[in-house]
């Protein structure tokens, strides 16, 4: 039996490996883009998320401030002249 003459042409498994190499670099330098990009967003969410919780720190403030109001209104109100009746005739 006899063996059979096969010819490679290189050049294609040349450009073969080039492409796989530009491929490659390409998937590299994207996911490298990706991850600055991830980490910009992150921080601009960080920022966001700490104007956000002032925010809420400055209404719980101004509701518990109200709140003490409230009642203290409603205690002198309860201890003022309102509650006493006038006596009956």
């Amino acid at each position: 039996m006899t063996k059979p003459n096969i010819k490679v042409d290189w050049t294609i498994n040349v450009s073969t490996l080039g492409a796989a190499l530009v491929f490659a670099l390409g998937c590299i330098g994207s996911w490298y883009n990706l991850k600055q990009d991830v980490a910009v967003n992150k921080a601009i969410a960080d920022t966001k998320f700490s104007q956000i919780d002032a925010s809420i720190g400055e209404i719980k403030n101004e509701v518990v401030r109200s709140t003490e109001e409230i009642r203290r209104d409603l205690r002198d109100i309860s201890r003022g002249p309102a509650t006493s009746r006038p006596p009956y005739r």
